[in-house]
Parts: structure tokens; C-alpha cells; sequence
């Protein structure tokens, strides 16, 4: 989406009023939706079940209230979405606390937030849509908190582990 793999962060708080324009530029049908974000049923882009599909040169306006709690959601192609969003048609919506502070939720305030996808690259395991040695490496100082929104838009399997630091799920 806009030309990334994942797609733009989207961050948003609870009450906030979301308008998501879906302006499909590929070669066929697409929708968005967005996983595990209540809203409306019209606007869960499930083809043919929720939504029809947006074709080629379409475009289709996803609005819903932000009513889910403090996390990491996504949202992902769900039309033909083994192509789709093993090509990289997914991102991350991140509701954020409303007083902007971590500290409600896990206890303490992250020095450093970052979200990871896993998923299925042409070389095996991939971190953001990209295979060791292409990926970023997650940066922190001796001490600091690391807050990493974590999922998996794969269609396999992925345990995940980080080198040299212990991480509570």
C-alpha cells in the first residue's frame, strides 16, 4: 500500500473518527480489512460476504469509530490474499492509550516501539516483507524498554526469538 511493504502505519486512538480511502491500482479486485477492529459489518471488507470487491481503477471509503482498546491491529487484502498479501498488501493500525502513554497498559513507558511483521518471503522467513540480510535491525540501549507490535501475515508458521534480550508476550 502507497508503495511500501507493510503498508503506512496507521495510528489512531480511541473515539477517533477513521477515513480510510482504498483507490485500487492493480490488476484486479482488492478490499481492505481490517482485522480485529470493531466496526460495522458493511465496512469489514470480506468480498462478497461484506463488501463487493473494489475493481481495477475503483476506489472504496472505509469509516468506522475507534471502540477497541489499546494495541496492535491489521489490516490486509482480503481477496485473493495469498498473492495479495504475500505481496505486501498489509500494514499495521496501531490504537495508541488515549493520554498517550504505554505506561497504562504494560507497567512501564517503551524507550523505543517498532512493529514487526513476520511472514513468507521468497527466500523463506521474512521480517516487514524483506529476508536476512535486506531486514532492519530493532535498535535499543542496555536497559531500555522495547514495546514490539507483532504479527504474523504469513501463510506459515513463525516462533520468533531476539538475540541477546529476553521479551515477555
Amino acid at each position: 500500500y502507497n508503495g511500501q511493504i507493510p503498508g503506512p502505519e496507521l495510528r489512531v486512538r480511541p473515539g477517533d473518527r477513521v477515513r480510510i480511502v482504498l483507490r485500487n491500482h492493480i490488476d484486479q479486485p482488492t478490499v481492505l480489512h481490517l482485522h480485529g477492529i470493531s466496526l460495522a459489518n458493511a465496512m469489514d471488507g470480506v468480498p462478497y460476504v461484506t463488501q463487493d470487491p473494489v475493481m481495477p481503477g475503483e476506489s472504496f471509503t472505509y469509516e468506522f469509530e475507534v471502540i477497541d482498546p489499546p494495541g496492535m491491529y491489521v489490516y490486509h487484502s482480503h481477496f485473493n490474499s495469498a498473492e495479495q498479501v504475500g505481496r505486501g498488501l498489509y500494514g499495521p493500525l496501531i490504537v495508541e492509550p488515549a493520554n498517550d502513554s504505554w505506561r497504562q497498559i504494560y507497567g512501564v513507558e517503551p524507550d523505543a516501539e517498532y512493529s514487526l511483521f513476520t511472514g513468507d518471503g521468497p527466500l523463506g522467513f521474512a521480517l516487514n516483507g524483506k529476508s536476512f540480510p535486506a531486514t532492519s535491525p530493532l535498535t535499543a540501549d542496555l536497559g531500555d524498554w522495547v514495546l514490539i507490535h507483532l504479527a504474523n501475515d504469513g501463510e506459515l508458521l513463525h516462533p520468533m526469538h531476539l538475540h541477546g534480550f529476553h521479551f515477555t508476550v
